[in-house]
Parts: C-alpha cells; structure tokens; sequence
C-alpha cells in the first residue's frame, strides 16, 4: 500500500469556529465532501465520451494507439477524455485516503 505524506497545517479562523463541535471533525467532514464532488464532477464529465464511443477510457486509449489510421477528432476527444479520467482517479484517491484515514 502507498505511504501518504501528511503535511501539518495551521488556520487562523473566527473564534466562533470553535463553537461548532468538533470543529476538526466538521472541517474534515467539509474536506472529505469536497474530494467526493470533485471526483464526481470529474466522472460525470467523462461518461458523456464513455456514451459517445460506448467504452470505458482506458479501452478507448488501447484502440486509439492501436488504430492503423489517425483520426484527428478522436485524438482531441482523447486529450479532453485523458485530462478528466485522470482527475477522476486523483480525486477518487484522494477521497479513499482521507476516508481511510
């Protein structure tokens, strides 16, 4: 399993913060919230090429590199696709590792 490198952080907030109970909990609640729509975000936008080519992106990838011909409108598709799958993954793992914690 990856190791993760944490980094200690320290906010300055309203003293009212502390008012909420735990605020350490309600502010990884917000950070394990965010990291989830992110991920979310990411894969809802790459399902309209998953609909487009009706597969997933790394077959889409496979064929593309293995294609004899090259069709300039797919490679596009492919750097927009590649930029979302990837954010997708980043997200997702983020979210698993902050859940995990």
């Amino acid at each position: 399993m990856a190791t993760t490198t944490q980094t200690k952080i320290e906010l300055r907030v309203p003293s009212w913060i502390s008012d909420i109970e735990p605020a350490q909990k309600s502010f990884y609640d917000f950070l394990l919230s965010y990291a989830f729509s992110k991920a979310q975000d990411y894969k809802a936008r790459s399902q309209v090429y998953e609909r487009k080519y009706c597969v997933d992106f790394p077959k889409f990838e496979r064929s593309l590199h293995s294609s004899p011909t090259e069709d300039i409108k797919k490679w596009d598709d492919f750097i927009v696709w590649k930029a979302l799958y990837d954010s997708y993954q980043k997200w997702e793992r983020r979210y698993h590792e902050l859940k995990n914690r």
